[in-house]
């Protein structure tokens, strides 16, 4: 997921448990973009979108080539690759 406007927290609540709802507790959770309103502490954010249910939490200049390497690092360890 993306988030281009920084209300992610409010997108995304209960976003997982809807997932695992829908028979994909399995499913590897990614999100990134500017994720909160003003400046914020990154590290913040990331412990935030964790505590969400996402694997990973990317910072707004993030290169889209490392999210796609590790989906693909994360697809190989769960034998999916």
């Amino acid at each position: 997921m993306s988030s281009l406007y920084g209300m992610a927290e409010l997108d995304v609540r209960g976003f997982k448990e809807k997932c695992v709802e829908a028979g994909l507790s399995d499913v590897l959770l990614y999100i990134g973009g500017i994720l909160g309103v003003g400046r914020h502490d990154f590290k913040e954010d990331e412990v935030k979108f964790k505590k969400l249910g996402f694997d990973r939490v990317y910072p707004p200049e993030t290169d889209p080539k490392s999210a796609i390497q590790d989906l693909r690092n994360d697809l190989r360890a769960k034998g999916k690759a």
